[in-house]
């Protein structure tokens, strides 16, 4: 079984090279469900929004924070899949 550390590695890796981010990385949640195996991972970054709407672009909030929660199993160290955070919150910067 892999570790906690390993786990996360994993999903950071994963979502880097699903979305091209790279920093303003901040690991929000992990755990592993003992049932299924599964480590559950969620890691928030700084997405450009886009296009900005006449508020965001008077206040100038260019940038939006996303959750996403990485799946992965436990036993391979493979990622089974991804999802917005069910508990998605959106922080401008």
């Amino acid at each position: 079984m892999i570790e906690l550390s390993e786990a996360r590695k994993i999903a950071k890796d994963f979502i880097i090279d699903a979305s091209g981010v790279r920093d303003s990385f901040r690991l929000e949640e992990v755990y592993l469900d003992e049932t299924n195996k599964i480590w559950k991972v969620t890691y928030s970054f700084f997405q450009k929004i886009n296009p900005l709407n006449q508020l965001q672009f008077a206040l100038g909030l260019e940038e939006r924070r996303v959750y996403r929660t990485v799946e992965v199993d436990s036993k391979k160290g493979e990622v089974i899949g991804m999802r917005a955070w069910s508990g998605d919150k959106v922080e401008a910067r």
